[in-house]
């Protein structure tokens, strides 16, 4: 997914335009919609730190879609989950996802890339990532079943 593509879609989920976008971060509004039409480079780190938490994303995510950050370290199955969602096809029975479960799956996908993270880095225990998954697989396995 393109930057652009993917700033108008978490816009699209809060119910944003470019120019409230704009006005809650102090960030020019032409020059986020030239960045989302590709006119210009996607934003600079300094500036998707001041527009990442109206977008209800996390900033490594904003920063991985922008291109400042390499793509994360997955196992199997969560890089799997994160290409369902991507593709909004979730649930086993291929049921579309709305974008308001999408953005929630999202969220989720984005906390354990930055938890993987942060076990790359010593911060976290194999323990604490195993129960994060286990978690992961609950929910996507309640998902599969209501």
């Amino acid at each position: 997914m393109a930057f652009g593509d993917y700033l108008r879609a978490a816009m699209a989920a809060r119910g944003l335009s470019f120019r409230q976008l704009g006005e809650m971060s102090g960030v020019d509004h032409s020059y986020l919609s030239r960045c989302a039409n590709g006119i210009y480079s996607p934003p600079s780190p300094r500036i998707l730190k001041k527009i990442f938490p109206y977008l209800g994303v996390s900033y490594e995510r904003l920063m991985f879609e922008a291109g400042h950050l390499p793509p994360p370290t997955l196992p199997p199955n969560l890089r799997e989950l994160s290409a369902r969602i991507g593709d909004r096809k979730l649930l086993e029975d291929d049921t579309p996802l709305s974008e308001e479960e999408r953005a929630y799956w999202d969220r989720l996908v984005d906390t354990l890339q930055i938890a993987f993270r942060k076990r790359e880095r010593g911060e976290l225990s194999a323990r604490q990532i195993r129960q994060l998954v286990r978690v992961v697989e609950v929910l996507v396995a309640e998902e599969n079943v209501g």
